[in-house]
């Protein structure tokens, strides 16, 4: 049997990730062409004219983000229906700025909105439409700028065409405390979620057991708890069965990115902004937060 091979394409440390995770499960990493699946890790590019280039492409790409793969959120997702009407959807994560040697060796694209919030906004979309809020509609935010330029510290409320206002909050004001929690909650119950620095899952403040990860080297353990072998898998399982699961497709990808160019739009305008957004979609998040 042939061995698989994938392109990785985007953002330069998350592709290195996913080429190791590739590694671990025996598949070649090649360059794009028309026999390779690609894998364009988040965020799907830095304008919105580019997504939508991305989008309009086709072919074997998938939009790839590991969190959604972790097994606290796929259990979260799993329970979602057992919170009842939805009274509260929020986030919360703080960790420091990432370094030069971080972003492999590249200067970063964008701040916290772009470069740390994302997969955030993504689970809460994610989550909205799974409990039936559909869409956003709407995103208020404010930002706080730090010595680099870049926005620091971000938070957002972003209200769903269901009515629910969810709120996230990123930043990287933290020098040493890492943390990324999520919360679902009901008037039947809640869910609590914690990714980073740990995995784990509370349902009304009760912890719920976890798989563990079967890992044979110990030396691959967090490429396989931080949910980058799982997406591999599943993406390439979907490839096979011809269709892609809506969270991996390029469209959702693209509409994260809306989410975020509204939101830094709004930071610079003071101001919500609707969704879908009607603004210049060849501007980068930055130029919208410059006002």
């Amino acid at each position: 049997m042939a061995r698989r091979s994938i392109g990785i394409s985007g953002e330069a440390a998350a592709a290195q990730v996913y080429a190791a995770g590739a590694a671990v499960l025996g598949w070649d990493v090649r360059s794009e062409g028309a026999d390779v699946d690609i894998i364009v890790p988040g965020p799907l590019a830095s304008t919105l004219v580019l997504a939508d280039a991305s989008v309009d492409a086709g072919g074997r790409r998938a939009f790839g983000w590991p969190l959604i793969t972790t097994v606290a959120v796929q259990e979260l997702l799993r329970r979602a229906p057992s919170v009842g009407a939805v009274t509260d959807l929020s986030s919360r994560s703080t960790r420091p700025a990432p370094s030069v040697a971080q972003s492999a060796g590249a200067p970063l694209s964008g701040g916290v909105l772009l470069s740390s919030a994302h997969d955030q906004i993504a689970l809460t979309m994610l989550v909205a439409r799974l409990v039936g809020m559909g869409a956003p509609r709407s995103v208020t935010a404010s930002v706080e700028f730090g010595a680099s330029g870049l926005d620091n510290a971000a938070d957002m409320a972003i209200e769903f065409v269901g009515g629910l206002i969810a709120r996230v909050h990123a930043d990287w004001q933290s020098e040493s405390v890492t943390s990324q929690e999520f919360q679902l909650a009901g008037k039947a119950g809640v869910l609590r979620s914690e990714t980073d620095p740990r995995l784990s899952l509370e349902f009304n403040g009760e912890r719920v057991r976890l798989r563990a990860a079967n890992v044979a080297n110990e030396q691959h353990r967090l490429l396989h708890e931080s949910g980058v072998v799982a997406m591999l898998k599943t993406i390439a399982a979907a490839f096979d069965a011809g269709t892609l699961p809506y969270a991996f497709t390029l469209a959702f990808g693209r509409d994260v990115l809306e989410v975020i160019v509204a939101a830094s739009a709004s930071a610079g305008r003071h101001e919500p902004v609707a969704l879908p957004f009607a603004g210049d979609r060849s501007a980068r998040p930055q130029q919208f937060l410059a006002g």
